[in-house]
């Protein structure tokens, strides 16, 4: 069973562990100058880089460092395991989250410490004939080729292989990767009456809900959860039929409950992430990026898109909300990202972009006019756009009044969208976030549709409002939308015999003020001109002044 000439690798931060698993392999028959090992999760990645190896033995916790979880991530990432390697999680821990968090790793085994020799021997044996047998099938998965992956699998179920359990499960998994909901479904079906276990009617409700069933996928999974309420799989379904049904809250809400069940997941935080950026909860959106961003330090996805990334959920709720604190976290990430030395053309394009945002928030609103439009007009010929630089783009076009550059580009970046969305939707990225960028995809849609209801809906409202309601809904719309000139001006005209009830005259004063910095910042000296733009500012001042020298008599 073992080559002498097989690699072995232990990645284990107690030196003792190290040196009793050395020991066990040796046993087995592995040569000791093909065993290697490592106290550091990071440095064992880079081995694998140069070492083809046949068996993996990794702990899962490492304390501050990446964990077991995260270094598979990066094995599969930088392609640094064969197909027919072998990958073991050893871990101390028998708590419940521990535990929970196994089941969310594609690892070939788990074993418990302390275990003994015969118990090692054992696990690795079996990994070793699994893999040997199934490596076709491993190959094809990792090309994608899910097509033929499905034909292997069938063609090994027919014969009645002894990894039949195993083939089922993977056959189903070809069957929703390859989106073949009404075979899936039929094939779970069966199932669920020939041989029933909590993985296949995880897989029929995935399948109903796919099909559109969710009155049926909804009363599946929740007889599930009534007989074991802390089911992961259970409610990673049931979060994605909430999403399906447009109760965000909800899906949110199970998402939530499953981090306490776990150990930290990246991806799921990103998801919860894009879940509350779907519900224009800014706040809650930074937050739970920032824990996705700090558990990926060390990883492969620790890129200046992340800080990129960050600062757009940060700026989107600066835009509504003081937070000095916030603040200054940005400048610190803006003055790392303009002083690296390997940051891409595109990536410092979308920095410009961010900077001329926070500029704006800042109130330096012509130094943000003029680098905004400097880095628009970059950004058109850049082809390497992400889906949230698309988004992000989207949202900031909107907020800032930039109709006519949404308008122009909408066609083009819509492709691009949908691209990119199908490119994710592979096995590297669970359903739930294709379903979370799919749901920010239509938002991205919305946010413009919604401000145009919204002015057609002032405009209508205008006509019978009078002027003391008509101004506290016109300062309600100009904080959502704070550059669109048009609205400003209606505003200052009103100022000059209105006053906004439960404002008081500093708040006044200074809404007067942002309204003419932001008008002559974002217009030319002609537009100003045409519409008598002085006389416009000078009666809202003397009206201001008016009215609270009025108040105060």
């Amino acid at each position: 069973m073992f080559d002498q000439k097989m690699n072995a690798l232990i990645i284990d931060d107690s030196p003792v562990i190290l040196t009793n698993i050395s020991r066990m392999l040796s046993r087995m028959g592995f040569r000791e100058e093909n065993i290697h090992f490592s106290q550091n999760p990071k440095a064992a990645v880079t081995l694998s880089r140069r070492i083809p190896f046949d068996v993996i033995l990794c702990d899962f916790n490492f304390g501050e460092q990446i964990n077991g979880k995260q270094v598979l991530e990066e094995l599969i990432h930088f392609s640094s395991m064969s197909d027919s390697c072998v990958f073991i999680i050893i871990t101390g821990d028998s708590s419940t989250q521990t535990f929970n968090s196994l089941f969310e790793i594609t690892m070939d085994d788990y074993i418990l410490k302390p275990f003994n020799y015969n118990d090692l021997k054992k696990r690795i044996e079996r990994c070793i004939e699994k893999r040997s047998a199934l490596e076709g099938i491993y190959k094809l998965k990792r090309l994608g080729r899910y097509t033929e992956a499905l034909e292997l699998c069938e063609q090994f179920i027919s014969t009645g292989s002894k990894y039949n359990n195993f083939l089922k499960r993977e056959k189903g998994k070809f069957l929703r990767l390859l989106k073949r909901w009404g075979k899936a479904q039929r094939f779970y079906t069966e199932l669920y009456f020939s041989e029933p276990a909590d993985w296949v009617a995880v897989g029929l409700v995935n399948a109903l809900k796919n099909n559109g069933e969710l009155k049926k996928a909804r009363a599946l999974v929740q007889s599930m959860l009534k007989e074991n309420p802390h089911h992961i799989d259970a409610k990673k379904e049931f979060s994605g039929i909430e999403m399906a049904e447009g109760n965000i809250k909800a899906s949110i809400g199970h998402l939530v409950d499953i981090n306490k069940l776990t150990r930290e997941n990246s991806e799921r935080n990103l998801i919860i992430s894009n879940l509350f950026l779907y519900m224009d909860d800014f706040y809650q959106a930074k937050l739970y990026y920032a824990k996705f961003r700090e558990s990926n330090k060390d990883t492969y996805r620790d890129d200046h898109w992340m800080d990129v990334n960050y600062l757009r959920r940060a700026l989107m709720y600066l835009s509504f909300d003081d937070d000095d604190v916030e603040l200054e976290l940005c400048q610190s990430i803006f003055t790392h990202l303009y002083h690296v030395k390997d940051v891409s053309a595109t990536c410092l394009i979308n920095v410009d972009i961010l900077m001329s945002h926070f500029l704006f928030i800042k109130g330096e609103y012509k130094e943000a006019a003029s680098l905004l439009n400097q880095s628009f007009n970059r950004i058109y010929d850049s082809k390497d756009i992400q889906f949230y630089d698309l988004f992000y783009m989207y949202w900031l076009l909107v907020y800032l009044s930039y109709d006519s550059t949404y308008q122009s580009i909408a066609d083009r970046m819509e492709t691009a969208f949908v691209d990119i969305i199908q490119k994710k939707s592979s096995k590297h990225h669970s359903e739930l976030l294709i379903d979370s960028l799919e749901l920010l995809h239509e938002k991205s849609h919305q946010y413009y549709t919604d401000k145009q209801q919204a002015l057609t809906d002032i405009t209508a409202s205008a006509k019978h409002l009078e002027k003391i309601h008509l101004i506290q809904d016109f300062i309600v719309l100009a904080k959502k939308y704070p550059t669109l000139l048009s609205l400003r001006i209606e505003i200052l005209k009103l100022l000059k015999d209105t006053w906004p009830v439960g404002h008081g005259k500093r708040k006044v004063s200074r809404f007067l003020g942002e309204s003419d910095n932001i008008i002559r910042s974002f217009s030319s000296d002609d537009d100003l001109q045409k519409i008598g733009y002085e006389m416009i500012y000078t009666h809202a001042k003397k009206g201001v002044e008016d009215q609270a020298e009025l108040a105060t008599s």
